[in-house]
């Protein structure tokens, strides 16, 4: 009875430092088109052509309807660039495929 337990217990510990380590990896995240609204002037993202995204060291992710939004929201907001992980820009040339700019400014 004392083997099942540890043993228990041991699978608890594996299954949750799986769990805690999976939560700790910073990744952008997909930008639902026509459900999600931009950060800085709250409108729908719905143009593919035009919307971008920041990620910070945190794993916080901040959405845009376009470039410019995104450049104000950081001019406005003061937002140290040693705070930010990525920088996502969609192509305008190719809806749906991402320039991403990973660790810049480090």
């Amino acid at each position: 009875m004392v083997k099942k337990s540890i043993s228990g217990s041991i699978i608890s510990i594996l299954v949750l430092t799986g769990i805690v380590t999976q939560g700790c990896s910073v990744q952008p995240e997909p930008i639902r088109y026509g459900k999600d609204a931009c950060t800085h002037c709250k409108m729908t993202i719905v143009d593919q052509t035009f919307a971008a995204e920041i990620v910070t060291q945190k794993g916080k992710s901040y959405k845009f309807d376009d470039v410019a939004c995104l450049v104000n929201y950081l001019n406005e907001n003061k937002v140290p660039e040693a705070d930010l992980a990525f920088l996502l820009v969609d192509q305008y040339n190719k809806p749906g495929g991402w320039w991403m700019f990973g660790r810049l400014f480090m």
